[in-house]
């Protein structure tokens, strides 16, 4: 269990209380609190409560002074000893059995190296009419899924995320998160489509159980259309990085003779492009195709595929 924390000495106490009413059966838990550059008192407030809920499981206490959610995830895992991470916000009431369900889901299925569930909406203050049409964007709201292997296309969110440890590592030694996802009081995003996708490159599957349910506290702060205009911009930050990790997992995905194809078509377009003779042709696109299919370097490489492809093992044949 990891729980990145900024400035969460408010709220931790309530999270803290549901993860010790834990249902742990047979197995063993550790919950590594990482400090991300906090200005208050958040890790002695949380050691202190822990302890007065007598200590269910060890409490881990680690510091990532690099701001960004994506920086202190990394952290936390690094930090846990576990095969399997759970990744709580601090607004995040876990249910009795959520931590006991993720570990019965990844024996189940070795292919799976991520899952998650889904969250509901609670609050100290009356949500407002527009917060229904808006709650996806405050990761709560039960998808229209049914439990299983996720349909492409589809990716889980942050909130009550799991993932395989020794993978999680794996998938980001050689390269760092891309995405910064929330650092301090800005609300950027889109780290945890990004742990998706890696996962899916790396050959692994995502999974969704309506079993596995958390409340998600929003306080009156953040039902304020300031607040949501300001959370809904954030998602277009990592735009830009998500399409190139989509366009490399649809190249993965197709078959043979269309990967084929595509690099003929790429090889066809580039000369022309370069030369300026086609204008409507995308270069950098077309020379992403060329390097993610044939793994040769191209300078007029989309950036952020080229990054994506030098960091991972990515087998697109």
């Amino acid at each position: 269990m990891v729980i990145c924390c900024y400035n969460s000495a408010s709220r931790i106490g309530d999270t803290l209380e549901h993860l010790a009413r834990q249902k742990l059966g047979t197995f063993a838990y550790e919950l590594v609190l990482v400090d991300n550059n906090c200005s208050d008192d958040t890790a002695s407030v949380a050691e202190k409560k822990w302890q007065g809920l007598g200590s269910p499981y060890p409490l881990i206490l680690v510091q990532e002074s690099k701001p960004g959610l994506s920086h202190a995830r990394k952290t936390g895992v690094g930090a846990a000893s576990g095969a399997f991470i759970v990744f709580c916000d601090d607004d995040n009431w876990l249910s009795p059995g959520y931590l006991h369900e993720v570990v019965t889901l990844f024996q189940t299925y070795p292919q799976v190296g991520a899952l998650g569930g889904y969250g509901s909406a609670c609050s100290d203050a009356a949500f407002p009419d527009w917060f229904s049409a808006f709650q996806h964007g405050y990761a709560v709201g039960k998808p229209d899924l049914d439990t299983g292997f996720l349909p492409s296309g589809n990716y889980l969110t942050g909130a009550g995320m799991a993932v395989r440890r020794e993978l999680f590592l794996r998938l980001f030694d050689r390269q760092d998160s891309l995405l910064t996802d929330r650092a301090g009081k800005e609300l950027s995003s889109g780290g945890d489509t990004e742990i998706c996708l890696r996962v899916l490159l790396s050959g692994y599957s995502l999974y969704y159980s309506s079993d596995l349910h958390f409340r998600h506290f929003i306080p009156k702060s953040r039902l304020r259309p300031e607040y949501r205009d300001r959370l809904f911009q954030g998602f277009t930050s990592g735009a830009s990085q998500i399409n190139a990790y989509e366009l490399l997992w649809q190249l993965k995905r197709a078959s043979l003779p269309s990967k084929v194809a595509a690099l003929l078509k790429a090889s066809l377009r580039l000369p022309f492009s370069r030369l300026g003779l086609v204008s409507r042709w995308d270069v950098r696109r077309d020379a992403a195709v060329l390097f993610a299919l044939t793994g040769c370097f191209s300078r007029w490489a989309d950036p952020a595929v080229t990054q994506i492809c030098n960091g991972m093992t990515i087998q697109l044949w």
